[in-house]
């Protein structure tokens, strides 16, 4: 990746830009590709975990315990069951504004993110919950982290270039709709094809 964004850079030998000088414009540019990849509902991005929501518990967070999954970025979709059972899921509403205040009973039904805090409708006993959610990718920190999207060298090469001088912003852009189209095509035959978050609440 370092030697195609030095090439693109007209820079084939290393004599400017070397790997150091070039990191930072790199892990831009990989955080730009996440960013766009995940608007648009890319499967890397999407996971999904269960977690057993004691009795009262009106919040969660990355901190609390039980805690929201390190790597999450914003639920899209919860469901719930009373723990210990194997009964259907119940999908639960997501809110926009305040959470009603009912009597405790034996499921949560409502939720609202704001501010990395994920609060609940208390339940007067402990249930299962199913979270699917817009995951975020480790970053790169170091010369030697893994890129964890495939087939992205090239797009990240021409966004590196793009950010430097200004240059291959097309082939950037078609690199990146060639990324979700390898996307739409891997997973076309698959029976639910996620709604990109962005699309979700409108």
């Amino acid at each position: 990746m370092y030697e195609l964004s030095r090439r693109f850079l007209g820079d084939r030998e290393g004599t400017v830009w070397k790997e150091g000088t070039l990191f930072p414009y790199i892990t831009e540019a990989y955080r730009s590709l996440q960013r766009k990849l995940a608007e648009n509902g890319h499967q890397i991005f999407i996971a999904e975990t269960e977690i057993t929501v004691p009795a009262s518990t009106t919040s969660l967070t990355k901190a609390t315990t039980p805690a929201l999954p390190a790597n999450l970025v914003v639920p899209w979709l919860m469901k719930e069951r009373e723990n210990g059972t194997t009964g259907k899921l119940q999908r639960m509403t997501r809110r926009i504004q305040d959470l009603p205040e009912p009597d405790p009973g034996d499921r949560i039904r409502f939720w609202k993110y704001a501010g990395n805090v994920l609060k609940l409708v208390p339940s007067n006993r402990a249930v299962n919950v199913w979270l699917e959610y817009e995951a975020e990718l480790a970053d790169v920190t170091k010369l030697t982290d893994p890129i964890l999207i495939s087939g992205a060298v090239g797009a990240l090469a021409h966004g590196t270039a793009m950010l430097v001088d200004g240059s291959h912003a097309e082939e950037y852009m078609a690199d990146v709709a060639e990324l979700e189209n390898a996307d739409l095509r891997a997973n076309q035959f698959a029976p639910v094809r996620p709604i990109p978050y962005r699309h979700r609440w409108s």
